[in-house]
């Protein structure tokens, strides 16, 4: 019974012994540690080594939210180009890259069926006027009592047939975009049909080529005019509440020296769940060089967030060390570094959660300082 006694009163003691031991030992690692972060300055090393002292400040900030985007012109401004019939590529007069007029031809199809449609409107034609003035003739016969009004009706009704066959074939010559007054009036015939930019622009030429057979289905070229373009971005979701019609954007291009400036003009309300942004587009509004081609241009830009005033210290009185962010505080003839929790920043200052506005900082020469780089004669 002794022998159990002493053995419990031996643990108990054993276990307060290493109790204490390991809480001694705590504290030494922790004032060790505070005694390492702690550093006593005198005058000279200050004035030497550049440190200056400041208290956080209240300032408004402006922060960029980088995302990326394309470029693209207006889908009114696109136009997609294509042959009116099947029939062979003939000759191609333009091809990607290249800048185009409205009205100038881009390419030539051949079909035999040119050849018969026009042979038929010009049939047409001379069909129609004879008809025509056989039925003048008879309306003046007709007149004089030299002949029976049937007669002189049925000169009108042949009038009437030719002239609809004939606006029913200069309505499909124009249709397919033949010229018919050009057919009239040189009476030839071409075999061939001209491809017509509708508009101003660039060419993205597809695969076509010299003798291709090609059908009404097959988009020939992709006409883009860039008098007005605007850019598509990507805006993480988590900046969604912080965007708004007519918010500045900017980029750059490494051929074009200046910044490119724009605003946003429309904000999408759908969020992709593949990589959780939402789209949002931003007009251009930097005159850019008209000889440039945009389309589908990528290009990584900055939104430009204006916020209320946050707490900041400049940039260079904060320091880093294993993902940690750190500033060094006034405590008398000491500094000790204090872990800060940061928000926004700019060029120049970064916003601090959880610093007391009136606690003195260095603001200045925090770099040599944590870096051990201090001129000779400092003091730990």
């Amino acid at each position: 019974m002794k022998i159990t006694i002493y053995i419990n009163l031996l643990s108990i003691v054993l276990i307060f012994y290493y109790s204490c031991s390991s809480k001694n030992k705590e504290n030494f690692i922790e004032n060790e540690s505070q005694a390492q972060s702690a550093l006593t300055l005198n005058e000279e090393q200050i004035k030497t080594n550049g440190i200056k002292f400041g208290k956080a400040k209240l300032r408004a900030m402006e922060f960029k939210i980088m995302v990326t985007g394309i470029i693209h012109a207006l889908p009114q401004n696109k136009a997609s180009v294509h042959s009116k019939v099947e029939g062979f590529i003939g000759k191609i007069n333009y091809i990607s890259g290249d800048y185009v007029r409205k009205g100038q031809v881009l390419a030539t199809v051949s079909n035999p069926s040119f050849i018969i449609l026009q042979k038929q409107f010009l049939e047409s034609y001379y069909n129609m006027n004879l008809a025509y003035k056989d039925y003048l003739r008879k309306k003046a016969l007709l007149e004089s009592d030299a002949i029976s009004r049937k007669s002189y009706e049925q000169s009108l009704a042949l009038y009437q047939v030719s002239t609809a066959e004939y606006e029913s074939h200069k309505s499909e010559l124009q249709l397919l975009g033949f010229t018919p007054n050009t057919i009239i009036k040189t009476g030839k015939i071409n075999p061939e049909l001209k491809i017509i930019s509708p508009l101003n622009g660039f060419i993205q030429a597809k695969e076509i080529s010299p003798g291709k057979q090609i059908t009404t289905m097959d988009e020939l070229f992709l006409i883009i005019n860039q008098d007005k373009i605007y850019v598509e971005l990507n805006v993480p979701s988590k900046y969604a509440s912080t965007l708004y019609i007519g918010q500045k954007i900017e980029f750059t291009w490494p051929d074009i020296k200046d910044t490119i400036k724009g605003v946003l003009h429309n904000i999408g309300k759908v969020t992709n769940t593949e990589n959780n942004t939402i789209q949002v587009h931003a007009d251009i509004q930097t005159k850019l060089p008209a000889t440039n081609f945009y389309e589908n241009r990528f290009v990584n830009a900055y939104i430009i967030s204006e916020n209320s005033e946050v707490l900041t210290v400049p940039k260079e009185a904060v320091y880093e060390e294993e993902g940690k962010n750190y500033v060094y505080s006034k405590k008398g003839d000491q500094v000790e570094r204090k872990e800060i929790i940061t928000g926004i920043s700019n060029t120049n200052y970064v916003e601090v959660k959880n610093l007391d506005p009136n606690q003195e900082i260095v603001i200045c020469g925090a770099y040599y300082l944590q870096s051990g780089e201090m001129e000779p004669g400092h003091n730990h």
